[in-house]
């Protein structure tokens, strides 16, 4: 086996074996108010993403006026933890 070739099956293994996966990142806008009305923005970012602790505050917000307007996350095939930024919006109080 030549080096070159024993290099690169070297570097293919060490990527194999350092959890590389395949990023992904989705990402939603909502428009809920017409574009005169002027909003307040409120996001919250949780880094260690659990669903339910995300809803929770969501239905919490929503309770309050709030309307999501943006929601991404980021996400891969071999991380346990995963980003998670949500922003709410609603009409400014006059």
């Amino acid at each position: 086996m030549n080096s070159t070739l024993r290099l690169m099956l070297t570097l293919a293994m060490l990527a194999l074996m350092s959890g590389c996966g395949t990023p992904s990142y989705t990402s939603s806008l909502r428009t809920n108010f017409d574009a005169e009305t002027p909003l307040e923005l409120k996001c919250i970012r949780y880094l260690d993403r659990r669903a339910g602790d995300f809803r929770e505050k969501a239905e919490e917000l929503y309770r309050e006026g709030w309307r999501i307007a943006y929601i991404s996350e980021y996400t891969s095939s071999k991380k346990a933890k995963f980003a998670l930024l949500g922003c709410f919006e609603r009409p400014r109080a006059r």
